[in-house]
């Protein structure tokens, strides 16, 4: 064999064989309905007082309202929270910050009962893969804003590792396991992140 062409084989020969690691698999992504009063009850922060009397904006449920909670400082005054989920019976409701937390609302009498949405609710709270929450929600009279189908604002639930975010384009359900794109802000980069539970 011609020594110009040994070489010419042994670089083909590494180029050729590479060796690539196997992607980490992630479960499907779950599904729930976001049913306060039974899946987690201990979570609940009791003591506010409120007014619920409009439909929410951001969940099409027939028990998701629109609350004005009254301010523990009354410098501060009232705040709006969005959504709230009625108690099937009691004069309640409770107002989430993050599945694992949410704001007990008492109430003068319980909600009333209205008639179901024609389209099915969509998921309005994220828990992602990574940790962090995401919710689409009008809080101290904001309203929600719409990119795509979805904007969520997301947050670390570990105060010691602190992040945020807002999700881009909406979620991306093309596959089991659902993703949104995560910006952390003004040139900064754009995270792909997993959704391990979303709530509707």
């Amino acid at each position: 064999m011609p020594a110009a062409v040994l070489p010419l084989l042994l670089t083909v020969s590494c180029t050729t064989v590479v060796e690539t690691s196997a992607p980490r698999r992630v479960p499907p992504t779950e599904v729930r309905e976001y049913a306060p009063w039974w899946d987690n009850p201990a979570a609940r922060q009791v003591g506010r007082r409120g007014v619920c009397d409009t439909p929410s904006e951001v969940v099409r449920r027939p028990d998701a309202w629109l609350c004005r909670l009254e301010g523990e400082d009354p410098a501060v005054g009232d705040t709006l929270h969005d959504p709230c989920v009625a108690h099937p019976t009691a004069p309640a409701a409770t107002c989430p910050d993050s599945p694992d937390l949410s704001y007990e609302v008492r109430l003068p009498a319980p909600l009333p009962t209205r008639s179901p949405p024609v389209a099915e609710a969509e998921p309005w709270m994220l828990r992602l893969t990574n940790g962090e929450v995401c919710t689409t929600r009008s809080v101290s009279g904001g309203t929600p804003h719409n990119d795509g189908v979805h904007r969520m604002e997301c947050f670390s639930t570990d105060y010691d590792h602190p992040s945020g975010g807002v999700v881009r384009g909406g979620i991306d359900r093309t596959h089991d396991t659902w993703t949104v794109w995560l910006s952390r802000g003004p040139g900064s980069a754009v995270d792909h992140v997993a959704v391990a539970v979303a709530y509707r």
